[in-house]
């Protein structure tokens, strides 16, 4: 009997994301956008389902993600409520980051900074999952609904300034980055034809640590530094 090709169980979950990651892009494209109004309804669960080929408890995670984004609330006896209200309101600032965000706490500390200076401005977090992050970026800002701000790692930043006109903040931050003491290359990595294009919120150098138990066992001498 011929031997068949080893079937790889990796095949279904990657689907499962895909079809997954697309039913919140959709969602999420449909309220930023407007065309999904404050008040309105999603589809229901079961509708969502067959839409998009996801189980009832996945389609119910995916709205959770959007209540915690608070794009939609539940509404009991009536379903899923869009709450987001949209760009219309000119004193409010989007401000998208990628969930789960490690540097939460910095994040909380720069919001509290700026609703104490600016207390007449509101700032809607809107968190994206970080699998497509960069994509579903691109797409909101060709839509016409982009964030007004956005929170993004090295890589993020290098396919994005790619993609999407950066406010250049040469001249708003020129006195700040003379005071952050940072190396020149850690700025440098955030312009775009020399124009700085996003500001690094924090700097976590890589350093070089040595195994004494293997230089001894090598019998490698370990030459002290000259004073």
């Amino acid at each position: 009997m011929p031997n068949r090709p080893a079937q790889s169980r990796r095949l279904p979950r990657s689907n499962f994301e895909v079809r997954y990651n697309r039913f919140l892009e959709a969602l999420r494209h449909e309220i930023l956008s407007g065309r999904r109004r404050p008040g309105e309804l999603l589809d229901s669960e079961t509708t969502l389902t067959r839409a998009y080929s996801l189980s009832l408890g996945s389609v119910r995670k995916g709205i959770q993600e959007l209540v915690n984004e608070g794009l939609v609330e539940k509404a009991h006896g009536r379903g899923t409520v869009v709450r987001y209200t949209g760009s219309g309101d000119s004193d409010t600032l989007k401000f998208a980051v990628y969930s789960p965000v490690i540097e939460e706490p910095i994040l909380s500390r720069i919001l509290s900074a700026f609703a104490a200076a600016n207390p007449a401005t509101k700032v809607h977090v809107i968190r994206l999952a970080r699998v497509g992050f960069e994509e579903t970026l691109c797409d909101l800002v060709r839509s016409g609904d982009g964030p007004d701000l956005m929170f993004v790692s090295n890589r993020a930043f290098s396919e994005l300034s790619r993609s999407i006109h950066l406010l250049d903040l040469e001249s708003a931050l020129d006195s700040e980055v003379a005071r952050w003491n940072l190396y020149p290359q850690t700025i440098d990595a955030f312009r775009v034809q020399g124009r700085l294009r996003a500001a690094p919120l924090l700097f976590s150098p890589i350093m070089l640590a040595y195994n004494q138990d293997l230089f001894d066992k090598a019998h490698i001498p370990v030459t002290p530094r000259a004073s």
